[in-house]
Parts: C-alpha cells; sequence; structure tokens
C-alpha cells in the first residue's frame, strides 16, 4: 500500500534528523517541502513539490495522489507540534497516512538548558494568539515558538507590563542546531532591550513558581 508520510526533521541542523526518517525519505517518489528544507536534504533524484504558501493546491494533490506514489510530505521540528499533520490528515485516510516525529525546537532548547520539560507548557505564537500571561503562574516553564508579531522582545515586555520580572528568567534560542546557534538567558528588561531574531525559541522560566 502507498503511504503518504509526514516526517519530521528536526530543528534544522541534519545531525539530528532520525535514521528513519532519512531512509523514509531516500524511499519515497515524491518529497513535499518548503524551499529551505528541500535544499538542505540535497537529494536530487526524486520528483519535488515545493510548498510556498500553495497549501490547498499541494493539499489536492495528496487527496487525488495518496493511493498512486509514496510520498514524503517533510516539517520542520516533530510532526505533532504545530506542523501540516492536521491538515494533512483531512486529505490523506489514516490508512494512508503515518507520521514520522521529529526533533521539536523547544525539545532541543530545553536539552540546550539542561531543564527537563515534562512540567513545562509548550505552545506556539506563530501566527496565532495565545495568552502566556494568564499561564505564569501556573508552570514552571512556558515554551513559545515566536514570530514577526509575537517577537522575543514584545513578549519580554508583555511580562514587565504585567509585573513579572524578578522571578523570570528569560531565554531566547536563535538559530537553534546550527553552527551560528545563540542562546540567550537574561532577565526579561534585559531581553525587552535586546535585538533577537523574531523566529526564535522563547522559555520563561518562573522561578517564583509555587507548585509541586
Amino acid at each position: 500500500m502507498k503511504k503518504v508520510r509526514v516526517v519530521g526533521l528536526g530543528p534544522g541542523n541534519l545531525d539530528y534528523l532520525l535514521p528513519i526518517a532519512k531512509r523514509v525519505i531516500e524511499e519515497s517518489e515524491i518529497l513535499i517541502g518548503g524551499s529551505r528544507h528541500l535544499e538542505a536534504l540535497s537529494i536530487n533524484n526524486k520528483e519535488k513539490i515545493l510548498l510556498d504558501g500553495n497549501y490547498k493546491k499541494v493539499m489536492e494533490f495528496l487527496e487525488y495522489n495518496y493511493s498512486k506514489y509514496d510520498i514524503a510530505v517533510v516539517v520542520s521540528g516533530d510532526t505533532g507540534f504545530y506542523s501540516l499533520s492536521s491538515m494533512v490528515k483531512k486529505y490523506v485516510p489514516i490508512d494512508n497516512l503515518e507520521f514520522i516525529p521529529g526533533i521539536s525546537s523547544l525539545q532541543y532548547m530545553f536539552s540546550k538548558l539542561c531543564l527537563t520539560w515534562d512540567k513545562a507548557l509548550m505552545k506556539s505564537v506563530h501566527g496565532r494568539k495565545f495568552d502566556y500571561i494568564d499561564c505564569i503562574d501556573k508552570y514552571s516553564y512556558i515554551g513559545l515558538l515566536t514570530d514577526k508579531v509575537s517577537t522575543p522582545v514584545s513578549i519580554a515586555e508583555e511580562l514587565i507590563k504585567y509585573g513579572y520580572s524578578d522571578d523570570i528568567i528569560f531565554h531566547v534560542g536563535e538559530r537553534l542546531s546550527y553552527e551560528d546557534e545563540l542562546i540567550t538567558s537574561c532577565s526579561p528588561l534585559q531581553a525587552s532591550k535586546g535585538d533577537f531574531d523574531p523566529l526564535s525559541v522563547v522559555i520563561i522560566e518562573n522561578k517564583g513558581y509555587k507548585g509541586e
């Protein structure tokens, strides 16, 4: 049976690509993904479909071809965390679908800080809204994927605005897993004056958390 496999590429550097993900990509007949992802894979003997905002057209292609080809849809990070998986499930029957997990950028960031994330809240403010202020006192850590609107600086400013400063360590991860990776740990006030890549990972560490 032919399969559509959504494949998580990990945080970026292909050193973090799981062996099973590499094998599935090599065995597929068609690759679908963003230009940055397809270029990084450097695989030339496949038909490639560029995913560049044309989501509906690509999903319709999957709907009509899932039973004809083995297709790999490559996504950043993990397939289960704010990826294309939910959209693909609407067009491909579950029997013809498989998810190959990857290492999420948040998971990677926690490991770089030598922190555990079993009691963390992990969300995205990339292209969506989330009231992280309301959750500060409920968790030791809140991990966020940021964007050009909800930037690390704007998040730090919100923390200061609502009186969260003294007990907060503000961690920002930029270009994670690449050679020019930069991880900054500072106060919200210092972060509010910083200059960070908008597409970053932020971890809000609440040292004053009173939970278990």
